[in-house]
């Protein structure tokens, strides 16, 4: 999965809304989306307006095994707060290095989880130490939610695309090979070692080969 991240410069698309009609906005906006990336912006483009907050990324997995909150967030699937990195105890390496190379002062991380699938974690920032009250954290948690169901449906979305793609470059060898089976009285493995050879000659995929025969009723050149 792609990352995405976004700061307060960041449009407001749905900043004049109660907070009702922001999610309303957010829903729509989430599934007029096409694809991975333009999903994940939106997540943290509203992000900045619903929780607010000062910045936000969403990731598949945030620093490295036990040293940040993103992290324990994705391994919990649960909501992992921070209010305040110059006194935080769980992660202190990642605290002292954030205070030192960041402005944030306080962190929020939600795994993001939809029917025993990890995918991801949503991480809030916030310039300032206790940026996220419970009424915050609420709507963050909501916006997690919104997310990780628009990101499943991303995630199927392209595993339909893999195997309808699969399926059909199948269907496209199984065609090329009756071809050559019926040209040259071939077995369906002598025809498939014919492809093979060729694919490997050419140094194109297999799969090309056999649409070029079938499309063009020819083998390309050895």
């Amino acid at each position: 999965m792609e990352d995405a991240s976004a700061g307060q410069e960041e449009p407001e698309p749905a900043s004049n809304l109660a907070p009702a009609g922001v999610f309303a906005e957010l829903a729509r906006s989430l599934a007029e989306a096409t694809g991975m990336v333009p999903t994940l912006q939106e997540i943290v483009d509203y992000a900045i307006v619903v929780v607010p907050c000062d910045w936000a990324t969403v990731a598949d997995i945030a620093g490295g095994a036990g040293t940040s909150p993103g992290w324990a967030a994705f391994l919990e699937a649960s909501t992992v707060c921070v209010p305040d990195l110059a006194i935080e105890g769980r992660f202190p390496v990642y605290a002292e290095a954030m205070i030192e190379r960041t402005p944030i002062r306080s962190v929020v991380s939600f795994g993001l989880q939809l029917r025993e699938e990890r995918l991801g974690v949503l991480s809030l920032y916030g310039k300032s130490a206790n940026s996220f009250a419970e009424a915050a954290v609420e709507r963050a948690s909501l916006l997690a939610d919104h997310g990780a169901i628009a990101i499943e449906a991303e995630l199927q979305a392209r595993r339909a695309q893999t195997l309808e793609a699969a399926v059909r470059s199948n269907r496209t060898v199984g065609v090329a090979l009756g071809i050559l089976m019926e040209r040259h009285d071939l077995t369906a493995d002598g025809a498939f070692q014919v492809l093979r050879r060729i694919s490997s000659h050419s140094n194109r995929k297999l799969a090309l080969i056999a649409e070029e025969l079938v499309t063009t009723g020819h083998l390309p050149p050895t």
